[in-house]
């Protein structure tokens, strides 16, 4: 028996969600760039969505929009009406699409727009991590608003946490999309993890004394 496959939105998965930002994983048929454009353009037609974008080589979807005009629920009922459809106007689009051979100097040009919107994408991580870092500086200096922030064991625990937050966000899609799914595979990393977190508890321990 012919297994069925599943629906598009069946292969949305939600990966991130705080007050006024979500984030999922798209499956690759969103991915493409008319795709991408298209479904950008639908969900942004939300009254309340303030912000789409579609990282088209990490699979992922970005949508920011304001919790007082609508919620969770209906961002993400937005999303999974649209996707059928920018799945079937995408393949109605290929179906017609001629071979293309771009000239040498307008592939150039494809190349550098493709590097400009990497680097774009690279840069809206980087925002996302210092918000993050800065949420997690001011809820350790609260903890910490008794202890002189001169003294050299609050400037290291500090630093110690940003540092850990930071390798867990740089290895965050690694850690979701591989390291969980084959967990002996990637043995020696969860190794290295744990080891990690054995020496940051041991160091908080010692320094508590």
């Amino acid at each position: 028996m012919k297994k069925k496959k599943p629906a598009i939105q069946d292969l949305i998965l939600l990966r991130y969600r705080e007050d006024g930002h979500v984030r999922f994983e798209l499956p690759e048929e969103l991915c493409g760039e008319d795709a991408a454009g298209d479904l950008e353009r639908r969900l942004g037609k939300l009254n309340g969505i303030r912000r789409v974008v579609v990282y088209r080589r990490n699979r992922k979807l970005s949508i920011r929009y304001l919790e007082t005009v609508c919620s969770f629920l209906d961002v993400a009922r937005h999303l999974y009406d649209c996707a059928p459809r920018v799945l079937r106007a995408a393949r109605r689009a290929g179906g017609r699409k001629p071979p293309e051979r771009p000239p040498s100097d307008l592939k150039q040009k494809v190349l550098g727009l493709s590097a400009v919107k990497s680097a774009r994408e690279k840069l809206q991580e980087v925002k996302e991590t210092v918000q993050a870092l800065a949420i997690l500086a001011r809820t350790k200096l609260g903890k910490d608003s008794a202890t002189p922030m001169t003294t050299e064991k609050t400037v290291l625990n500090f630093l110690n946490d940003l540092v850990a937050f930071y390798l867990i966000k740089l290895h965050w899609q690694r850690i979701t999309g591989e390291w969980l799914r084959r967990p002996f595979f990637y043995r020696y990393q969860w190794l290295a993890a744990v080891y990690l977190v054995f020496l940051m508890v041991r160091y908080r321990k010692l320094a508590g004394k």
